[in-house]
């Protein structure tokens, strides 16, 4: 007794097209999706519903761009960590969708660049001016009239200027412990004396809102309703003479950083850098430089360990 399928005038034996049809290469590269390029294409929808106008209202598209940066950082941390220990460890072996480490991480470069383009561009020249039409307003330190400068210094003084702790450094100390997911402000200044470039640094606070809103400040009127903020960061960089210098601040005077670190089992590894810093002088570090203080008690300051969390 046969199993045979009648379709019109034809009669099909299903056995003998089983055995026709072509048995599928399953180790072939086309039936497989890379992981980690197939995440990068995930966020991508994140970061769509960001760009999305009609689907979402204005502080929604706000959070989309957060999730989709905090889904970065996580992603570089521990995923592409992975690949670049494979790298390191000289793994050229491809995967069974046909990369090997190396291609992977080249894939993966040129997928995150234009994504953070578009990041970029959205926030900067999208949302911000649509917030600032519904009046919620950033402000930069140097826009901002003496009167509320001044506001804004004795603020810092009061509020900020007491959690901060610089740390300097030289060729002949240990590069001090930087965070991971932390902010920092790279501090060049110039030796009064012999004229040499020297280094410190100030991490911006996390115990603190990243966003300093106008409201919370003495002596900011809001008399007109719009709702201001001002960066931690703009606030510490435009007050560095609060602190005190044995030499003198150069120009520019400092830079942000945003330190992330690679996730690995039972140790981390730093990802950045400091590009601006001169490698002579990043090579040896010291926490411990008495040329600057940033607190009325500079003992404490000074006693500071390289490996601040």
């Amino acid at each position: 007794m046969t199993n045979d399928i009648t379709a019109g005038n034809e009669t099909i034996n299903p056995e003998k097209v089983r055995e026709d049809m072509e048995q599928p290469d399953l180790h072939s590269t086309e039936l497989y999706v890379n992981r980690e390029i197939s995440w990068i294409h995930f966020n991508q929808r994140v970061l769509e519903e960001a760009l999305n106008r009609e689907a979402h209202p204005l502080l929604e598209r706000v959070k989309f761009i957060s999730i989709f940066s905090s889904n970065l950082d996580e992603y570089f941390m521990i995923r592409v960590a992975g690949i670049e220990d494979q790298y390191e460890a000289g793994i050229q072996d491809r995967t069974i969708d046909g990369y090997t480490p190396s291609e992977q991480l080249e894939h993966i470069r040129s997928m995150v660049a234009p994504q953070l383009m578009q990041r970029n561009d959205c926030f900067y020249n999208d949302l911000l001016p649509e917030m600032e039409k519904e009046g919620i307003s950033f402000v930069r330190f140097t826009q901002l009239p003496k009167q509320q400068q001044e506001a804004l210094r004795t603020y810092f003084r009061q509020e900020i200027y007491p959690v901060l702790t610089p740390l300097a450094f030289d060729t002949g100390h240990p590069f001090p412990f930087m965070s991971s997911l932390s902010l920092n402000l790279a501090i060049e200044l110039e030796d009064s004396e012999t004229g040499a470039s020297r280094f410190a640094r100030v991490k911006v606070p996390s115990i603190l809102p990243r966003m300093l809103s106008f409201s919370t400040v003495e002596g900011l009127g809001t008399e007109d309703g719009v709702l201001r903020f001002i960066w931690l960061e703009d606030l510490i960089q435009n007050n560095l003479t609060c602190f005190s210098l044995k030499c003198a601040l150069s120009s520019p005077t400092c830079s942000a950083l945003f330190v992330m670190r690679i996730l690995k089992l039972r140790k981390m590894k730093p990802v950045t850098f400091l590009k601006r810093l001169n490698r002579e002088s990043v090579r040896g570090a010291t926490a411990r430089w008495s040329g600057l203080t940033s607190a009325p008690n500079a003992r404490a300051h000074q006693k500071a360990s390289h490996e601040e969390s």
